[in-house]
């Protein structure tokens, strides 16, 4: 996932699992990893990349978690999806998630997900605030999850390999960011919307 994908060169893009494999080396040489704490996880964010990684990740996903708890509003009321429709529409960023998942390991040296997904959450309140079709609001929806989805396989390798011993910890802390945001996000996003638009 790291690194320049020389690994990958002549693979296909789609991998298997590998469900079972042996051990790499003897446990028995070695000391059992620390158990993750809340207290290990403080300590860890006093180190500001992680900090900061964290952040950029958290915002990102709860801008893209407004777009999912308006995507449903604006279909319906702008223009006239039934639910149906609208679960449908659903399809386009989940795609973009699985794309963005797909090819962001591939391509993460180019450090331009943040770009792409802040393209797409643009476009998606432009789009929605001039009334453009709804295929561009749902495009714009899908690049908004792919860029995402390509931070996120970013900054969790970027994490992981920042302190070996406690991956775990550091992909905990990430999500203690994260998902408080997204709540926040889902919270705030209709009152604001409500006071100065969506675009």
């Amino acid at each position: 996932m790291v690194g320049t994908g020389e690994v990958y060169a002549n693979k296909n893009w789609v991998a298997r699992p590998v469900w079972r494999q042996k051990p790499v080396v003897d446990p028995k040489k070695f000391p059992k990893p620390p158990r993750p704490t809340l207290l290990a996880l403080f300590k860890l964010l006093y180190y500001p990349p992680i900090v900061i990684v964290s952040m950029n990740s958290a915002i990102l996903f709860s801008a893209y978690y407004a777009i999912a708890a308006t995507f449903p509003r604006f279909l319906e009321d702008i223009y006239g999806f039934t639910s149906a429709e609208v679960g449908v529409a659903y399809m386009a960023p989940g795609l973009g998630l699985v794309a963005g998942s797909l090819i962001g390991g591939r391509v993460s040296n180019w450090h331009r997900g943040m770009l792409v997904s802040f393209s797409g959450i643009l476009m998606y309140g432009w789009f929605d605030d001039f009334h453009v079709s709804a295929a561009g609001i749902i495009v714009a929806a899908a690049i908004a999850a792919f860029g995402m989805t390509w931070v996120f396989i970013t900054t969790t390798s970027y994490l992981t390999e920042t302190f070996h011993k406690t991956p775990a910890t550091l992909a905990a802390g990430a999500s203690l960011f994260r998902n408080p945001a997204a709540a926040i996000a889902a919270v705030v996003v209709k009152p604001l919307i409500g006071k100065i638009g969506i675009g």
